[in-house]
Order: structure tokens, then sequence, then C-alpha cells
């Protein structure tokens, strides 16, 4: 007896709000399976691939589990989006390494203590093997090599030791930290990009970008600029400060969509605010640096929206 055909979700889902986790930390697998569900699509040729490896599978290797039928097509969907989402992973912290957030790992005291350079070697060969299982799985399934089980559905941590997977348990990084990672490296376009995530969504509605004006900045790349910008040590901490719980006048410079470090901003409207309440700290000639240096393409904006409270303060 053969299996009747099962279709494969070629499409990633839509990622909304609702989707993103609400706790501080994110292991590495819940990374994975974000990237996996929301950011992964499976092109036509191997999901024709998948499909066809189903309709010639013996009814003995679909036999029922406890908690419903067995189905090959969504596990080899799953196993081939797990491969593409941790390799894109790899890649994207190996190329943007300098920008890319910090491993952390709270087995051991329950915290999430940034690791060491040996630590960080550790969790990067973690996953590197983590992508050769998942790829090694669904060549070896449909070559026939392996044959496709319920068992097949077994966690990633199999590959590893006692101790390694106990460790593995607590490897991650910072929710908002990493997704604010995989933002960065998604296109603006309405599509699931080829790496990272999509833009989240609200359900009544998906966000749009402004069409005549650039896009707006992640918090982490406007604070990181406004810190080369500004010497004073007490001046940068208190800015700091102020984009992480922003007050009612600076939040009207904040795109509604987005939390913390997922936030975008104006940043013309930033910067005026700024001098606004900290005049002593920020002049417009620090921002007329910084346009004219990181934000070109909102340099005209600021030249035009600056020229009046300029002459008002004399220049």
């Amino acid at each position: 007896m053969t299996v009747q055909a099962q279709k494969v979700r070629r499409l990633a889902e839509p990622l909304y709000e609702d989707n993103l986790p609400d706790k501080p930390c994110i292991t590495l697998d819940e990374v994975i399976a974000l990237i996996a569900e929301h950011g992964v699509e499976i092109p036509e040729e191997e999901a024709l691939q998948i499909e066809h490896f189903v309709e010639k599978l013996p009814g003995n290797a679909v036999e029922p589990v406890a908690q419903g039928p067995f189905q090959p097509a969504m596990v080899m969907a799953r196993i081939y989006r797990r491969w593409l989402a941790a390799s894109r992973l790899h890649w994207e912290l190996t190329e943007h390494a300098e920008h890319s957030p910090a491993w952390r790992n709270w087995s051991v005291t329950g915290q999430p203590v940034r690791l060491d350079a040996e630590g960080r070697k550790r969790a990067m060969a973690m996953l590197e093997r983590m992508t050769s299982r998942n790829r090694d799985q669904f060549n070896d399934f449909l070559s026939g090599r392996e044959q496709l089980t319920p068992l097949s559905l077994a966690a990633d941590s199999v590959l590893f030791g006692v101790d390694d997977r106990v460790w593995l348990s607590g490897l991650g990084f910072e929710t908002e930290a990493v997704l604010e990672f995989l933002r960065a490296k998604a296109p603006t376009a309405d599509k699931v990009p080829e790496t990272g995530l999509p833009e989240a969504t609200t359900e009544d509605e998906p966000v749009k970008e402004l069409e005549d004006e650039p896009a707006w900045v992640l918090t982490r790349d406007l604070v990181t600029r406004l810190e080369v910008a500004q010497k004073n040590e007490i001046a940068r901490k208190k800015m700091q400060r102020s984009f992480k719980n922003p007050s009612q006048g600076l939040k009207s410079a904040k795109d509604g969509v987005g939390r913390g470090r997922l936030a975008r901003w104006d940043p013309v409207q930033a910067a005026l605010w700024l001098i606004r309440t900290s005049p002593r700290d920020w002049t417009f000639r620090i921002f007329d640096d910084l346009f004219e240096r990181f934000f070109p393409e909102w340099r005209s904006r600021w030249e035009k929206e600056s020229a009046g409270p300029k002459r008002r303060a004399g220049l």
C-alpha cells in the first residue's frame, strides 16, 4: 500500500507580533525554529521532490504515533526548513560577526552569561553540527539511505552527549538583540526574505514604509552613531537611557511598530529632540556632521527642518 500524496506548504508562515517570543532570552533551537517557520520558503523543485518521495513510501513507514497519524511530508518539510534556517543563521553570524548579538548561556547559573571566545567557538560548532544533521537527514531520506520513521522527529540535541545537551538547553541570545540582528538583514520588500526574518505585522494591517522617505533607522544603528558623535561619557549614557525608555516627547520620533531595540526612528526628529532637551551636550554642529557621515539619505530633510531652529538659536 502506498500513501496518498501529501502537499507541502511552500510559503513561510506570516510573522505577526503575537509570534514574537515575549521573554528576555531565546534558545538557539527556538531561533532556528522561528527562522524556519517564518523565514524559509520551500522552492517548487524541492517541494515536488518531497511529495514524490512520500507517494512512494511503503505503508509500514507511516504507522500512527501516539499523538496522531505520522505525516511524512510535514516532517520532511520541517527538516528542510530547519536545515536552511540553521545554515542561514550560521552564515549571518559569521559574515556579520562585528554586528552579531552576543552568545549567552544560562544553563549553569540561570543568568544569561556572555560567552568568551572559547564559548563562542563551542556554540558555533554546535550550530554547524545541527546544520549538517538536518542536511544529511533530508538527503538520506530522499535517497533511501535512511528510512523515515516517527523517530526522525527527534530533536537535534540527540547529536550531543549529556553535558553538551545541558549546555545546549541554555544556549542562545537576548531575544531583542537577535531579533533586531535578523531584522536588519531582511530586505524591505513585501516578501519573505532570503535570509533573516520579515517584519512582524499586526493581524489587521501589514507594516508599510513611506515611499518618499528613507527607511527609518533601527535603535541599534541610531544609538551607535550617536555614541560615535558624542565624546562626553555622561551625555552618552543619558542618551542611551533615553532611547531605552523614551519620554513622550521622544516617542513622537518613533515608529509605532516595534519595541526596544526593534524600534525604528526618524533620526531628524530624534536629533531635534536631543538638541531641545540637552542643548549643551547636543549641538547643531554635531548633527550636521552626523547626517553628513552616517545618514546622507536624511541630510536634505535635516537641513530643511533644522533651518528654523538654527535661526532661532542665532546660527
